[in-house]
């Protein structure tokens, strides 16, 4: 029953290497491929990946496919097949018999099979050559002519009924093909001039395929009628691949489309692999950097960056070690198998002196080195060595009982290890030289010492010693995964959970921290640091200056990762992926072409040199990389600062600008990695907002001269019509003051005076009649000279008062009696002033129309005085019994009022403020008129 059992698992986990496929991914509706039946495939002049389905053609711009050739109807973009000149113009046939050229993303009309006579006729395939295309259909061969732009064609071509191909290499081609002449003869044959032999074949088919040459050096091969034939040396070469539909040579390779795969060739026609087996192959694209495009009939489009990076299923690898140009590769099984031209071969099965450790699964090859001019392989439960050709074999310890991990050398003397114990390997495994702590790795300082790194830390075991101890360079316990030797004193440790330590001479020259939760290995090569881990594969120069962050070159958990030869052997559940280190860091060239520029709301095929202020800005870009399953871009922005970001996706877009001059760089971003040897430059301007340019200034100082011209102009004209205001004022006042000179020597007045003094002559009063006589004229000059002056002094004033009132005594003989309260000193007599002649006419009023008719103590009170409010208030006040509506002479009266009351205004006005008040209070118990003047009236000069 164990037997039984140990077969069973034999059974369930040997399977046998599957192939070594190309590695790459597939692309379909999530990158927004219409179909999965896909026909031809092609690169573009600008480097778009160009496909056909059943829906009409597509591109693919590194990040989604985009429909073209949408100026056509549905029915007339299905494309059978694209041709590309040596100028890289693009034609395209469709299944409606044709031709067009691609320019831009539309499809401009060629040709068509209007001419033929035969409805049957189907074209299939195109072929450019300097003259012309050659158009295969499956019953002839047609003619397009550059030059007469007409299709012929030749009966010589004719493909139905014929019995004979010709290949004649001093004929241009495609190939003549000739009828029998005698019709029953059913042999068909190929009649090759350059070898003067024929091959017969048993029939030539006439469907999906065209003939083909490609040239290699001297070599030369021909697809003729689904057949590949080798031309150019000199015996005739026949390959056994069948339905061959195209050929395509490209990176060193020979292509063959068949219905059943996509078969590769090197250049001398060795066989390499089948890809995709069982499938229909539409077609293949050279992608640049060494990568590759296949169109699948019913599975969409395959990308591969690199055609040297394989994928080698089932393999189950467990160490890789190489030497020259061998690599060898050892597998859980035990097995050794070497890799040549992406070629994998096995290359030592396991040895069979262990068959019951084989059957379990403890055969798997655990170290391979290679020491002396032979390899040194140890499994889990053998160690042996094995000479360079691969042919000669020689056990040094094999015990079914061991558990063997790694060995090293020490003095020429092998030392294994398991996972506890050290031992001596040509001696039992008993026999242990000490006890080691769950050892992961080693690494081999020098003839006498080795690096033990363990589950518990780094160690040092020295020859003969008996016990481990602890490194100096790493002394805590950590988990250590992986030791690299750089150069002698400089070394490279990777521990599991707490990053990668570089140590030169000893010391820690610096230390990195991969994106991964757990590292499993990591080394340097060629100014790179690579390291692997759960989440997959990462890299980074070792030198640049600022922060340089690390680039994902592979994702996905990693068991395990080895390098040789420049190849990354990375090993992911069951397989292992070779991945060429050149392909994956060295920068490769990455097409950025600009898809859609706006310039606010508009679209426009380039970049303006001068862009409108405060104007958004929009780039849409296409990143040519189609094996990359992430794009950005990172750009920086020179202007009055420089400003430098990464955005996702493919597109950037600017609110507002600032004005000036900007220079914008744009780099492409694949899978986090910033392409910095491809970039795209756009210098422009942005235009000053025009309230900054010169145009607005001057307009500005146009319109600043035009306001302090009108601003002048305004006051001016104020000014005239201040003036002019000011002089009817000025005449005003002068009126008023004749009036008052008027009121003052009214006829009634000058009668009075001159009767008074009559009557004083008459009674030979001459003394008296002279003083009136002298006080009459003096009063008449004062009127007279103080007529002439718009204000006088205070005093003046009171001169004038007190003249006229003695006149009005001695005309009333001294019947009233007059009260005065001057409340002001010398100095404000001498100062202040006041409009003139202006109380006199408030004073014969006071007397002629109050005291005349007063019989009882009649008074006149005047007073002068200065308020709290730093005021001049004049008041003139009788206690005669006001005014009276009965008496004739009201009107002369009310019209005196309003005489000073129409002169206080126009003083009001002529100083543009109340300067000056008039307040007129009549009661039976007398008239009270009071004036209140302002400072700025009285301090007015006189």
């Amino acid at each position: 029953m164990k037997i039984i059992g140990i077969l069973i698992v034999f059974f369930c986990t040997s399977q046998l290497v599957t192939g070594q496929e190309l590695y790459g991914r597939f692309l379909d509706h999530e990158q927004g491929l219409l179909s999965s039946e896909c026909y031809d495939i092609h690169i573009s002049e600008k480097g778009y990946l160009l496909v056909s389905t059943q829906y009409g053609p597509m591109k693919f711009d590194g990040e989604q496919f985009i429909p073209i050739c949408l100026n056509l109807p549905v029915e007339r973009r299905i494309i059978y097949d694209f041709e590309r000149d040596s100028k890289g113009k693009v034609y395209l046939l469709n299944s409606k018999n044709e031709i067009f050229t691609l320019v831009g993303d539309k499809a401009i009309f060629l040709c068509s099979r209007k001419q033929e006579v035969n409805e049957g006729v189907h074209w299939k395939k195109l072929h450019w050559y300097p003259k012309g295309l050659v158009i295969f259909s499956n019953t002839t061969y047609r003619h397009y002519s550059f030059k007469t732009k007409k299709v012929s064609f030749d009966p010589k071509y004719e493909t139905m009924g014929f019995h004979k191909f010709v290949y004649d290499p001093e004929k241009e081609f495609p190939f003549e093909r000739y009828k029998m002449i005698k019709k029953r003869v059913c042999h068909y044959s190929i009649d090759f001039k350059s070898h003067q032999k024929t091959i017969a074949v048993d029939h030539f088919s006439s469907s999906e395929a065209r003939e083909d040459i490609i040239r290699f050096g001297k070599q030369v091969y021909l697809l003729i009628n689904h057949e590949l034939f080798e031309a150019g040396s000199e015996t005739l070469r026949t390959f056994p691949h069948k339905n061959i539909l195209f050929i395509e040579a490209f990176h060193n390779r020979i292509w063959l489309c068949t219905t059943s795969g996509l078969i590769e060739l090197d250049q001398q026609g060795n066989f390499i692999q089948c890809h995709f087996p069982g499938q229909v192959i539409g077609g293949v694209a050279p992608l640049k950097n060494g990568g590759i495009a296949v169109s699948l009939n019913q599975n969409g489009i395959f990308i591969a960056s690199n055609i040297h990076e394989r994928q080698y299923k089932n393999l189950k690898p467990t160490e890789v070690a190489g030497n020259g140009n061998q690599v060898l590769i050892g597998n859980k099984s035990g097995e050794l198998f070497q890799i040549r031209n992406s070629l994998i071969t096995p290359a030592v099965k396991a040895p069979n002196w262990n068959p019951v450790a084989q059957l379990v699964g403890w055969s798997d090859v655990r170290s391979i080195e290679f020491i002396d001019n032979q390899w040194h392989i140890c499994t889990m439960t053998s160690f042996y060595t094995l000479s360079k050709d691969l042919k000669s074999q020689k056990i040094i310890n094999s015990n079914p009982n061991n558990s063997f991990n790694n060995f090293f050398y020490l003095k020429k003397i092998a030392y294994g290890f398991s996972w506890s114990d050290l031992f001596l390997m040509d001696s039992p495994i008993s026999h242990a030289v000490t006890q080691v702590p769950f050892i992961r790795c080693k690494h081999t300082l020098n003839d006498s010492v080795v690096l033990l790194g363990s589950e518990n830390g780094l160690y040092e075991y020295h020859y003969g010693a008996k016990h481990l101890i602890r490194s100096k360079l790493i002394s805590k316990p950590y988990y250590i995964s992986n030791i690299q030797q750089l150069r002698p004193e400089e070394l490279l440790i990777t521990t599991r959970y707490k990053g990668i330590f570089h140590f030169k001479n000893g010391k820690l020259l610096k230390k990195y921290a991969p994106p991964c939760i757990s590292v499993k290995k990591s080394f340097i090569s060629d100014g790179q640091i690579f390291s692997a881990g759960n989440e997959g594969v990462f890299t980074k120069p070792l030198s640049g200056s600022g922060k340089i962050p690390w680039t994902k070159i592979f994702d996905g958990e990693i068991q395990n990762m080895f390098l040789s030869h420049k190849t990354l052997f990375i090993c992911i559940k069951n397989d292992l992926i070779t991945r060429e280190i050149n392909s994956l860091y060295q920068s490769r060239k990455t097409v950025v072409l600009p898809n859609e520029l706006l310039i606010g709301n508009q679209k426009v095929a380039r970049l303006p040199v001068r862009i409108g202020y405060n104007v958004p800005i929009s780039f849409d870009f296409d990143i040519l990389r189609f094996d990359a399953h992430k794009l950005g871009l990172y750009y920086k922005l020179k202007g009055e600062s420089q400003v430098a970001q990464y955005t996702e996706g493919t597109k950037i877009s600017f609110e507002a600008l600032q004005s000036g001059s900007y220079e914008l760089e744009i780099f492409p971003v694949v899978d986090g990695d910033v392409q910095f040897s491809t970039s795209k430059k756009y210098r422009f301007i942005v235009e000053e907002p025009f309230w900054r340019s010169t145009l607005f200034y001057l307009l500005i100082s146009i319109v600043v001269l035009l306001i302090l011209l009108s601003v002048r102009l305004v006051r001016k004209l104020q000014r005239k019509k201040r003036s002019a205001e000011r002089a009817k004022l000025e005449s005003k006042l002068n009126e008023y003051k004749l009036l008052a000179v008027k009121a003052q020597v009214n006829p009634h007045f000058l009668s009075n005076g001159l009767a008074a003094i009559q009557a004083l002559i008459l009674r030979e009063d001459n003394d008296l009649a002279a003083q009136y006589l002298a006080k009459f004229s003096y009063l008449m000059r004062k009127i007279l000279n103080y007529s002439e002056q718009q204000f006088i002094s205070i005093g003046d004033e009171l001169q004038l008062v007190d003249a006229y009132l003695e006149l009005e005594l001695l005309r009333f003989q001294n019947k009233f009696e007059i009260r005065k309260s001057i409340q002001l000193n010398e100095e404000q007599l001498k100062n202040y002033s006041i409009p003139s002649l202006l109380l006199q006419p408030i004073l014969e009023n006071a007397i002629w129309h109050g005291l005349k008719f007063q019989e009882n103590n009649p008074v006149l009170y005047i007073s002068f005085e200065i308020d709290a409010h730093q005021e001049l208030v004049i008041q003139i006040r009788d206690n005669g019994h006001g005014f009276q509506k009965h008496n004739t002479s009201e009107k002369h009266l009310s019209k005196g009022n309003q005489l000073i009351s129409e002169r206080i205004d126009t003083l009001n006005k002529q100083f543009e403020t109340p300067v000056a008040s008039l307040d007129i209070q009549s009661s039976p118990n007398g008239t009270m008129v009071q004036f209140t003047f302002n400072p700025k009236l009285y301090n007015t000069p006189s």
